[in-house]
């Protein structure tokens, strides 16, 4: 049985409509499966969801490369990507090298459960460290996202090519179509605050991905 892999952010991992989160808790009727799932049952394939909540493409390139010799001929590999002012930093808790979700300070507000403990003040302990931190993305990735945009978009593609051209099917789509498909805060009136897609954004945007494997749209 061949293997979907999903590489991603929260968009890819289910943010919302998983277990834990008060959409999934507070909306029990309207449970349905995330799109990664869709498309893998649509697939008939093996799901592997790699997807991290708050994730940044320098991870989400490690994690594609860490993976890539257990892709098999005709496994399909589909990889999103997300927001450049999400870094890689030196995790000295844990003792490693992680990403560090800067949503908290870009939205002025804290991260969602299960996230808490990606706190910036709690990932960076050290006050003038944290500082330059923020000093860093703020000068670098603020009023310069289409470069990087346009930087990272070429690793993804050469990625994206070359196993396409060993026989595994791969597909990269842009973190731009976030705002594209109907979301929690939508679809609840405010209710909860979450921008991250409904079960019916995710049937949607699974419909567009089978589109784009049908017509061999990469």
């Amino acid at each position: 049985m061949k293997t979907s892999w999903f590489f991603g952010d929260s968009f890819t991992h289910g943010d919302g409509c998983l277990p834990t989160f008060d959409f999934y808790e507070k909306y029990p009727s309207e449970r349905n499966k995330i799109w990664t799932t869709l498309v893998s049952e649509n697939l008939n394939t093996k799901e592997k969801n790699f997807g991290v909540g708050g994730n940044s493409n320098p991870y989400i390139l490690k994690q594609v490369l860490e993976n890539l010799p257990k892709f098999k001929k005709g496994d399909y590999v589909f990889i999103g990507s997300t927001y450049s002012y999400r870094i890689v930093y030196p995790n000295k808790k844990e003792n490693k090298i992680d990403t560090l979700i800067f949503d908290s300070v870009v939205f002025d507000k804290p991260l969602a459960a299960p996230y808490k403990k990606l706190y910036l003040d709690e990932f960076v302990p050290d006050i003038d460290e944290r500082g330059l931190i923020v000093d860093f993305i703020a000068a670098s990735t603020f009023d310069s996202e289409k470069m990087w945009d346009s930087y990272y978009k070429t690793q993804y593609k050469g990625i994206v090519s070359l196993l396409n051209k060993i026989g595994i099917n791969a597909y990269l789509w842009s973190h731009k179509l976030h705002r594209n498909y109907e979301s929690i805060t939508e679809s609840t009136n405010k209710d909860i605050i979450d921008n991250h897609w409904r079960w019916n954004g995710h049937q949607t945007f699974s419909n567009y991905i089978i589109d784009k494997i049908q017509n061999k749209l990469i």
